[in-house]
């Protein structure tokens, strides 16, 4: 189309319609037709009348608008209709980009508040389960990285393992004969070939059965063992610390408990028998943090907890017992409070508001526990998982009641104290719940084996929480910042992941480091603490903790890192946070790179910053050695995790 600029002659129609007022024409051809658009002039007024564009004056022969009238940060928005300056017009006016509140306009005011927690688990699988299934553990049996579900029919003589296929799904189960009415099962490396073995206690007349993987998740009978009457529930841990996996089984009957140390093959010794009382469950865990699994139980709806502690042999003290409110089923342990040591946390059955379906017992720091806190509410509870169900670190609880059908999920508030979020229907009379990530997202699924619907249930976790900024959660292993220990909160649908915003861009939040190579990144950001004193102009500071393991000469240096647009960085240490710079060096390493030598004293902390000299950033490769003779005064004591290794703890499932 044309355009162009007309004489307001050119078409008199269109003066008659202005008056006589100077005009401007704007003209154009649009498929042969001509229209006259009329601007008016400077000289005539430039105010359209419209109260949030301000007062339009004539500037240079053009007409401006000035002095809006919304400008403000606390009523930056403009109603027209009102002729009015508001705080908001819609929920955008209101985004103080914080991912954990909610952002609302509620007649102009802003309305800000916590985003609420959404805790949710979706069925994904119902998986048939012969013979009324009564116990059902995860565990990567095929070793495909991929957990599968294996689960005992409590009133017949198989258990059955169906194997996981990645996305929430289970393939056709496959059935393996034990004793007659397994009604526990527990799944370790019995064997010493790395992958997943299965035990199974069978009640009637009372026998472990020890069932060896081949390797691809196919179980071959290996031996039966006798027990004492009415075996029920059987456990697994390293008892003895000898390098395999022991086991020890319940024994409802009799009163007792069995513990059988394993010959190292898989195979497995005469048991050593405990009285008890009326036992239906136990737990090998170390809770007096001397690296030996002690023996954890509870009587069936009794008002005590039983703990014999670990003379350090794999053979067990007389018991040690604890108050705790009537009507106790199970237990499980952790730490659920952050202060280092594993406390316990119960289940319970009862009837009426003022019973009791959940304790918390703490630690002393000792093994000596003491009833600190519970939830009311009764209800025929059964049994109990500790599980982070958040991803916020915290051990969170998962707990079956059979009266009403349903399973109960409770969240920690890092001090201990939990909080019921709602249930999940399951099938009838639902006997054991168990947790792990069947479909790597880095959140806990769940798995309840329903005796009374003869089937498995599979809940994959679909919950949206928001972080505590400080904290982090890294969703796959491949997370190029999995060894973040701090970030800002980045906010998905599933999960808290770490990107970019995963920087240790202050003193306050320096990532943890040890003798040896540790990676980082640079961005090009403003430095937010102290400037290296060997460089005035460098940006884009991280910064490291690092404790001495010994007192000597230690060398720090950026060999390796990888800077644009020029590989140059600064390197500097600092005694404390916000403290003095003991040494500095720009351009002592390699190149542009940086190294430096300082006197450090064992058990010590140093802050490490490293920046890019002018606006260089990129790639960090922080390298921390010692020269010469470094003194260790003792030798660092192992933790009780370190000493027990990890097999234990993972095939630990009460």
């Amino acid at each position: 189309f044309a355009l162009d600029f007309v004489d307001p002659g050119t078409n008199s129609d269109s003066r008659t319609a202005f008056g006589d007022a100077e005009q401007k024409f704007i003209a154009f051809q649009h498929f042969g037709a001509v229209v006259n658009v009329v601007i008016p002039s400077c000289e005539t007024g430039c105010d359209d009348g419209q109260f949030c564009n301000g007062v339009e004056t004539c500037v240079e022969g053009e007409c401006a608008s000035f002095d809006p009238p919304c400008t403000t940060s606390e009523l930056p928005a403009c109603d027209e209709g009102q002729n009015t300056c508001v705080e908001c017009l819609h929920p955008a006016h209101c985004d103080d980009v914080d991912p954990c509140t909610f952002d609302q306009c509620n007649e102009n005011a802003c309305v800000h508040g916590v985003r609420d927690e959404v805790l949710s688990f979706e069925p994904v699988s119902t998986i048939p389960g012969q013979l009324q299934p009564g116990s059902a553990l995860f565990g990567d049996l095929s070793g495909d990285g991929v957990l599968d579900v294996a689960w005992a029919g409590e009133l017949g003589n198989t258990v059955e393992v169906a194997m996981g296929l990645g996305n929430g799904e289970f393939g056709t189960p496959s059935s393996y004969s034990v004793g007659n009415h397994p009604r526990g099962i527990a799944l370790a490396d019995l064997d010493g070939d790395g992958d997943l073995d299965l035990a199974s206690a069978n009640q009637v007349p009372g026998d472990l059965s020890v069932l060896l993987n081949r390797g691809d998740g196919v179980l071959e009978v290996e031996a039966t063992y006798p027990t004492g009457s009415g075996a029920r529930y059987v456990t697994a841990a390293d008892v003895d610390r000898d390098g395999d996996v022991d086991l020890g089984v319940a024994n409802q009957y009799d009163n007792t408990i069995s513990v059988f140390l394993n010959n190292g093959d898989g195979g497995l010794g005469d048991d050593v028998l405990y009285a008890t009382d009326n036992v239906r469950m136990l737990l090998f865990h170390d809770v007096d943090g001397d690296g030996f699994p002690d023996l954890v139980s509870v009587p069936y709806l009794g008002s005590i907890v039983s703990v014999r502690y670990n003379v350090q042999d794999g053979t067990f003290s007389e018991p040690a017992v604890f108050a705790v409110s009537p009507g106790v089923l199970w237990v499980d342990a952790g730490d659920v409070d952050g202060d280092g040591d594993d406390d316990l946390v119960c289940s319970h059955n009862g009837s009426g508001s003022a019973s009791t379906r959940l304790t918390v017992l703490m630690n002393d720091g000792a093994g000596s526990f003491a009833e600190s806190s519970r939830i009311l509410g009764g209800h025929d509870m059964n049994t109990l998982r500790l599980l982070d169900v958040e991803g916020d670190g915290d051990l969170d609880a998962a707990y079956t009641d059979f009266g009403t059908a349903s399973l109960w999920v409770a969240v920690n508030d890092g001090n201990g104290s939990y909080t019921e979020l709602g249930t999940l229907q399951t099938g009838i009379n639902p006997r054991s719940v168990d947790a792990g990530d069947i479909n790597g997202d880095g959140l806990p699924d769940l798995v309840v084996a329903s005796l009374g619907t003869s089937a498995i249930n599979v809940f994959r976790n679909v919950s949206e929480f928001c972080m505590i900024e400080g904290e982090c959660f890294v969703s796959g292993e491949e997370n190029p910042y999995a060894a973040c220990e701090f970030c800002e909160p980045v906010f998905t649908r599933d999960a808290w992941t770490l990107d970019e915003t995963c920087l240790t861009t202050t003193c306050a939040r320096s990532k943890n480091v040890a003798i040896g190579t540790i990676g980082g990144v640079s961005d090009e950001i403003e430095p937010d603490d102290d400037e290296a004193g060997c460089h005035p102009n460098s940006n884009g500071d991280t910064w490291f903790l690092y404790t001495a393991e010994c007192t000597g000469t230690h060398v720090v240096s950026t060999t390796g890192s990888a800077f644009v647009p020029v590989n140059d960085t600064v390197l500097s240490v600092f005694d404390e946070c916000g403290g003095s710079e003991i040494a500095c060096d720009d351009d002592g390493g390699p190149g542009l790179l940086s190294e430096v030598r300082f006197q450090a004293v064992r058990g010590e902390t140093y802050y490490i910053r490293v920046a890019g000299a002018q606006d260089n950033a990129g790639d960090i490769v922080l390298n921390i050695g010692t020269i010469g003779r470094c003194i260790r005064t003792t030798e660092p004591t192992p933790t009780s995790d370190e000493v027990a290794g990890t097999g234990s703890r993972t095939v630990n499932r009460p």
